[in-house]
């Protein structure tokens, strides 16, 4: 299924009781608010509660609050109607005062865009590590000391495997993976990836087991690409609300949703939505793995890496020595769980070949999907070294 989206994104009210601010810089995140958008969440008379009977009757009830409103189809951005009820438009200032009149409404909040990842352009192979081919080339596989470490590759096309979804730039059609339609909430740009970090992760959660390139954790496992960054690792707050939204009717128990991404500006009432939506996914057997980040600071203060539940997990990183990734890695426990390989990590371009190799959380993230996709839990494998805030991460591998 392809659904086009024509959205905008985050907040300009602050949200101390989600992330405290550590450092002035890190504002810099937030590229500010969209001019006269804004999200809107009713009030919840459904408890919460997921499933198709209910999204239908949702639909039926947003649409309906929509008309009363009088806002023309034309500055509708997106709908909301499965996990939570509500919608994001270009609003006038009539109807934005009668809007803020209405008892229905949880909140209104004006959409914010935000610089959700690092730059991942322009990454170039390194071919004294690799001595093999050139960048974006098919090569004759290898496999990345990461998959090694936490005991893969594993067999992940079984019919009993989960699919990994990736909430990311977009996943690349590629032949060395079992990749199906996805989703797009990016306007403008498509389903394609034109960043090449969602790629990038989807090949070390699950690049087929075939002679070329590389092998992922759980090679050849489905792969469904849920696209809410675009091609420069920007994202508005109404497209994260956009892909959880669809994650939640979308995923089934023993599915993984990996997240590698994060905000470090504090964000607006809707993240409180997005944090209890993720907890009562996870709840019906939806597992998530999350980048802890890549500032070198506590992960409490990064959102969604701070959400701490049940089959929501965490991941720091480390190198080929087991050595925690100071250079980068954000630290703390909680909210990290484990920690995952994320230096010198090598797997598939946008581009049909390989690239790296490249350091970061982002890819600690997906060395744990991988395992959860074939075990349903993380095993184990002894500690890192050296981390900064003394209480030594759990290396996690497979059975």
């Amino acid at each position: 299924m392809t659904i086009q989206s024509d959205n905008i994104t985050t907040n300009r009210q602050s949200y101390s009781n989600d992330i405290k601010l550590v450092k002035k810089s890190i504002n810099e995140t937030d590229l500010g608010p969209v001019p006269n958008q804004y999200i809107v969440i009713f009030k919840d008379k459904w408890d919460g509660r997921i499933s198709e009977a209910i999204s239908k009757e949702s639909k039926l009830y947003v649409n309906n609050k929509i008309e009363s409103y009088g806002i023309s189809k034309e500055s509708i951005k997106s709908r909301y109607e499965n996990a939570f009820r509500g919608f994001t438009a270009k609003l006038t200032n009539k109807e934005l005062k009668l809007i803020e009149k209405d008892p229905s409404v949880k909140y209104i909040v004006q959409d914010h865009k935000y610089k959700a990842l690092d730059d991942f352009s322009n990454v170039e192979i390194n071919q004294t590590k690799l001595g093999q081919g050139v960048n974006n080339v098919q090569q004759p596989q290898i496999t990345p000391w990461g998959i090694t470490r936490v005991g893969g590759p594993y067999d992940g096309s079984q019919s009993s495997v989960g699919k990994a979804f990736i909430m990311d730039t977009g996943v690349a059609n590629s032949w060395d993976l079992n990749w199906v339609d996805g989703v797009s909430f990016v306007p403008y740009e498509g389903e394609n990836d034109l960043n090449g970090h969602g790629t990038f992760v989807a090949g070390i959660i699950a690049a087929i087991d075939n002679n070329i390139n590389v092998v992922g954790v759980a090679a050849g496992a489905t792969v469904e690409s849920v696209k809410i960054l675009n091609q420069n690792g920007e994202v508005y707050l109404s497209w994260f609300l956009d892909g959880v939204d669809y994650i939640a009717i979308e995923a089934e128990n023993g599915d993984v949703v990996n997240m590698s991404f994060g905000f470090l500006t504090p964000l607006p009432d809707p993240a409180n939505t997005i944090r209890t939506t993720i907890m009562n996914i996870a709840d019906s057997g939806v597992m998530f793995t999350i980048a802890a980040g890549n500032y070198g600071i506590d992960a409490a203060n990064v959102f969604p890496a701070n959400i701490n539940h049940s089959n929501v997990y965490t991941l720091s990183a480390f190198d080929q020595n087991d050595n925690f990734a100071t250079a980068f890695s954000n630290f703390g426990n909680p909210p990290i769980d484990y920690s995952e390989p994320g230096v010198e990590i090598i797997s598939l371009s946008n581009n049909d070949g390989v690239t790296g190799p490249i350091d970061g959380t982002s890819f600690a993230a997906p060395h744990a999907a991988g395992i959860l996709l074939m075990d349903g839990a993380i095993q184990s494998g002894g500690y890192i070294n050296n981390d900064v805030d003394g209480n030594p991460d759990i290396i996690g591998v497979g059975n």
